[in-house]
């Protein structure tokens, strides 16, 4: 039997995941392997900090915050054309 906090988790990651995904794909210059990872990460550090049933609202200001940081932090190694 689903817990309500699972249909609560359930009904948090369908709804930010997208534009969480597109947020971490902008800020990083498109490498979507690393946007994946930051939007996981985003999510696991997210959700073990902040009680699932508070508000959504909350809940959406914290992963925003979390993913930015986690943009910030990244060091890419940039693509040279050498043609």
């Amino acid at each position: 039997m689903i817990s309500q906090e699972e249909d609560v988790l359930k009904v948090l990651i369908s709804r930010h995941q997208k534009g969480i995904f597109a947020l971490a794909l902008y800020l990083i210059g498109g490498n979507r392997d690393k946007a994946y990872d930051i939007t996981v990460d985003s999510f696991v550090k997210t959700l073990y900090n902040t009680p699932l049933l508070q508000n959504a609202d909350h809940f959406l200001h914290k992963l925003t915050k979390a993913t930015i940081a986690m943009c910030q932090r990244i060091k890419l190694v940039p693509l040279f054309n050498d043609s």
